[in-house]
């Protein structure tokens, strides 16, 4: 159970606040664009990347709160682990799902992911460094673009391989 100095503290620190409605429609919106830009005959196949994403996203998140190298100052709920965030929930994991659905070609996918992992570690990154909803402590911009592109890779080869690409 949340303790009343935390609660107290979100309610009067962070519901509301340009931060919170940044976290509501980094969670929000993605899933909005998911559903109206899914490709329904390969639904099975792009919900199993959306789904595998996230699950590595928190896990190397866990491990990077774990290690401090970065934190989360802002959550959505009180009760909420910064695990559950909306960049590892839905922004990252739907936006590289998009990626995975129109670049489905090895050599298209991986430029497409180039560019999705350079914008996410050089321009997202600072962003939400710079609104104040992600601290760097013991972590560089620069460190984050190669395990984008290296997830978004993994990912690509182990869904394909599953079975369900035809």
């Amino acid at each position: 159970m949340i303790d009343n100095v935390a609660q107290e503290y979100w309610l009067k620190s962070v519901l509301y606040t340009p931060q919170w409605w940044l976290l509501i429609f980094m969670l929000l919106i993605p899933f909005f664009v998911l559903w109206k830009l899914i490709d329904r005959n390969r639904l099975q196949e792009v919900l199993l990347y959306v789904s595998l994403m996230s699950l590595i996203s928190i896990i190397l998140d866990w491990i990077g709160l774990q290690m401090i190298l970065w934190a989360y100052p802002y959550q959505l709920f009180p009760a909420t682990h910064p695990l559950l965030n909306p960049f590892n929930l839905s922004f990252l994991p739907i936006t590289y799902s998009l990626v995975y659905q129109y670049f489905y070609r090895w050599k298209q996918f991986l430029i497409a992911l180039i560019i999705s992992s350079f914008i996410a570690s050089f321009v997202l990154e600072p962003l939400f460094t710079k609104v104040g909803i992600y601290v760097l402590i013991n972590w560089k911009y620069y460190y984050s673009f190669p395990i984008y592109i290296g997830i978004g890779i993994g990912m690509k080869y182990f869904v394909d391989r599953v079975g369900l690409v035809k």
